[in-house]
């Protein structure tokens, strides 16, 4: 079962709860037990919504694994903008970056981490939101595949501007 560790990760995320063995609360001899690793506002916050991030190799079934949940009331799904990484006023970055890694690799990530940005930040609308890949996925997988692979001078200078990792980070993320 394939959809099985995401169905558990959206189910507990619905439910706001951990798994019983990690309740908080007394446990044998009373002691304190651990609790569900969570922020202390998010405890008491019912209003707090989760982000559950889809990573996997491509081609892996990220998306036929997110066109699953799609119809679900009480789930919102934002797939990679694929599309838009195919036309941007008539030029295909992503055709580009496949023919000539080195010059088109970095502007294609940009615009990736664009796409991707604009969509963490879109207000959620349910309690649950799934991805497909998280901002991060470009710097740290994709953009640093292009460093390895010699584009040395655009990567360093596209790291020295910032760090978006703490703000957009998921709630839970999912590696397919």
């Amino acid at each position: 079962m394939l959809l099985r560790p995401l169905l558990s990760c959206a189910a507990r995320a619905l439910r706001r709860e951990g798994p019983a063995s990690l309740a908080s609360g007394p446990g044998p001899r009373g002691a304190q037990r651990w609790a569900w690793p969570r922020d202390k506002d998010r405890e008491n916050d019912k209003e707090k919504k989760s982000v559950i991030c889809v990573e996997g190799n491509i081609a892996s079934g990220k998306t036929t694994c997110l066109e699953f949940f799609s119809n679900t009331a009480d789930i919102e799904v934002f797939m990679e903008p694929v599309a838009k990484w195919r036309n941007v006023r008539g030029h295909n970055p992503l055709g580009l970056m496949y023919r000539d890694a080195c010059r088109w690799g970095l502007t294609l990530q940009t615009y990736v981490q664009l796409t991707m940005l604009n969509q963490h930040t879109r207000p959620q609308t349910s309690p649950v939101r799934l991805m497909e890949r998280s901002i991060h996925s470009a710097r740290y997988i994709f953009v640093e595949n292009l460093y390895r692979r010699s584009t040395w001078m655009q990567f360093t200078t596209s790291t020295k501007s910032g760090s978006s990792k703490e703000a957009f980070s998921p709630s839970r993320p999912l590696f397919w």
